[in-house]
């Protein structure tokens, strides 16, 4: 409850400063990402993305598909403009927030870089995610 009270304030935060980042869409349809638009795994060579619909996300290795530990999980929000990736407190960099610029071009994820203090969440997220199974 305390971290998702801490990602109301970011989101918050983030609204009331605004920004440059590219507005969230999904292309070809003009609308804006919905966090629903996210649900599903998302791979490249470096890991695996889970959503589901509720906005819990994990983050997997690519490289062990059978893994059941996940490398960060969370939970992901949304701001006018913005995905922000709020980690738990276990794995990579716990209790720290992820800003992202996302756009969703047929079923691949590209995830832009606004601001995240977690270098490796940034070095994962670097490379666009594929859908995986669609």
């Amino acid at each position: 409850m305390r971290l998702r009270l801490s990602a109301l304030v970011v989101l918050l935060g983030l609204s009331a400063c605004g920004g440059e980042a590219t507005t969230a869409t999904v292309s070809g349809s003009g609308q804006p990402l919905a966090l629903s638009d996210l649900t599903g795994s998302w791979s490249n060579d470096s890991v695996t993305l889970q959503v589901n619909d509720a906005g819990d996300f994990v983050v997997l290795s690519a490289e062990d598909p059978d893994q059941t530990d996940p490398l960060l999980g969370g939970f992901v929000a949304r701001d006018e403009e913005d995905l922000i990736f709020v980690t738990g407190v276990g794995g990579e960099c716990p209790g720290q927030s992820g800003v992202y610029a996302a756009a969703i071009d047929a079923a691949t994820l590209t995830l832009n870089l606004v601001e995240d203090p977690c270098p490796v969440r940034v070095s994962w997220f670097e490379k666009p995610l594929a859908l995986v199974g669609d």
